[in-house]
């Protein structure tokens, strides 16, 4: 039968969330969990939300704006330090920003601090991925939007703004002398989102460019490279994985799809190698169309923790926020890359929308599903004690955070790198589902939303393992005196937000009347 559900198990740890973006696991089993409004929700190791009230001032927001993000440092337990990504600026100009804000041992937010200010954020495309790494803090912003195809936006590849853009800074804010752009002084950009390419000054705060929205992504510990979701324009959604200087093609390239000169005016010849300072566009590692209510990858972590079934382990994880569907791809031996036609379903959110996927320093992986307001934990059944290397979150602090050298090409399914700006290496086209075809052998759909609105967990077919081909959902648990007490708890704890988040927003409408 299926390898996932004897091996792993899946439960609901916070539920009746408002819009959910993000959550992070402090070391003592305290969740922090972003609501797209601005209130951050506190749940205990216990069980029960904090009765602490926090809130981070995002109101009025537009589309995708909010409270997008939050990462805990990986030295929390002698800084409580926690970083957000916040559309808390008065102007578009500024609109998003990174704060920083200690969180006290009463789960109170103390002063919000500023560390990257004057990121462009009208409506959508907003970004706000964080991750920190070697005691770096690698930040993901949108391109701004202004949809249209072929793209006319070319914030992605100017290099004097950060949107579109991998961002890496000391958590102080400052610049870390490795960085790509760090010792340029004049390089590619634009006055504005469809002006002209000309000559600018850096921002020096870029680690890698090229992108659409990289709404989530995660970095590799044992290579310190980035595994990115960019959520694409009406034709592929992709995952792209590179280091330092990488530039992934945007708005030149969505996926593998190129558009031409013909197509874009502005675009230079040899396309990224076009662009000061100049490298081949690195192709995609996976990429997926648009069907079947699938429209935003959501990129996920490295699934390679010690205590987890060894079956589970070397295995990339990614969603999608329009189906709901969450996968697994089979990384190749260097983990620089993924096995083709290794695509494995591995959960079906119930009603569709995953945010963020998050490990915690417990080695639990927690799912954020923002449409059904709830955040769900899947961990082993049982511990596994054999040695192994420990990939997990925020270690291999000696790891090449550089990763491959700028403009590396991109391995994995499909093909080698890109030379020259042409022909990403991709999938294998034409397969039902997203590229790799794995989805068509996992189960009908009416099986996904599995049984009592639990997510389902599709067995796994890899490692020997035989498996079933079917898809059998989690069983749900009667509750007990004490889960109901803290459901009750849950329930006040909400009504009481709502009232505030109500209180707040009549303020705000009463003073722009």
């Amino acid at each position: 039968m299926g390898e996932a559900l004897e091996s792993l198990q899946l439960e609901k740890v916070a539920t009746g969330l408002t819009q959910p973006t993000d959550v992070v696991a402090l070391p003592d089993g305290t969740l922090v969990i972003t609501e797209q409004l601005g209130d951050v929700a506190v749940i205990l190791p216990s069980g029960t939300p904090s009765d602490v009230a926090n809130h981070i001032n995002v109101v009025p927001i537009q589309g995708e704006q909010g409270l997008l993000g939050v990462a805990a440092d990986v030295d929390f337990q002698a800084d409580r330090s926690l970083y957000f990504y916040a559309s808390a600026g008065a102007k578009v100009e500024n609109k998003n920003q990174v704060l920083r804000a200690l969180f006290d041992v009463n789960n109170k937010l103390g002063a919000l601090t500023p560390v990257i200010e004057g990121l462009y954020g009208p409506g959508n495309h907003d970004g706000g991925g964080l991750v920190i790494f070697d005691h770096q803090l690698f930040v993901s912003v949108g391109d701004s939007g202004a949809n249209s195809t072929p793209p006319i936006n070319r914030l992605g590849t100017c290099l004097n703004t950060p949107n579109g853009k991998i961002l890496r800074v000391n958590l102080n804010g400052s610049i870390p002398p490795d960085n790509p752009l760090a010792d340029a002084d004049s390089v590619t950009g634009c006055a504005a989102l469809t002006q002209p390419f000309a000559p600018f000054a850096p921002d020096k705060r870029i680690y890698a460019w090229g992108l659409r929205n990289p709404f989530r992504f995660s970095i590799d510990p044992s290579t310190g490279l980035l595994w990115i979701g960019d959520v694409g324009e009406q034709a592929k959604e992709e995952i792209d994985i590179g280091g330092k200087g990488s530039d992934f093609g945007w708005p030149f390239y969505e996926g593998t799809v190129h558009y031409t000169q013909a197509q874009q005016s502005f675009q230079p010849t040899g396309a990224c190698e076009g662009i000061s300072p100049s490298r081949p566009c690195t192709p995609p590692l996976y990429e997926y169309i648009h069907e079947l209510g699938r429209s935003a990858v959501i990129g996920g972590p490295v699934l390679d923790l010690c205590h987890w079934p060894v079956a589970w382990r070397s295995r990339y994880l990614f969603g999608d926020n329009g189906s709901g569907e969450v996968w697994t791809l089979d990384m190749t031996a260097d983990r620089k890359g993924v096995v083709a036609g290794s695509l494995k379903p591995f959960a079906q959110l119930t009603n569709g929308g995953p945010a963020s996927f998050r490990v915690g320093p417990d080695g639990s992986l927690y799912m954020v599903d923002l449409r059904a307001g709830e955040v769900s934990r899947v961990r082993p059944k049982v511990t596994v004690a054999e040695s192994c290397v420990d990939h997990s979150a925020g270690g291999a602090a000696g790891s090449d955070a550089g990763g491959r050298g700028p403009g590396g090409g991109g391995g994995g399914a499909g093909g080698n790198g890109a030379e020259a700006g042409e022909t990403h290496g991709g999938g294998d086209p034409g397969v039902p589902g997203p590229t790799g075809g794995a989805l068509s052998s996992g189960g009908d759909s009416e099986e996904d939303l599995g049984e009592g609105g639990r997510a389902a967990i599709a067995p796994s077919r890899t490692q020997g393992s035989s498996g079933c081909g079917c898809r059998i959902a989690a069983v749900p648990t009667v509750p007990t005196a004490a889960a109901l007490a803290a459901l009750a708890l849950t329930f006040l704890h909400r009504m009481r937000r709502v009232v505030r988040i109500r209180r707040r927003q009549g303020s705000a409408d009463e003073r722009s009347a």
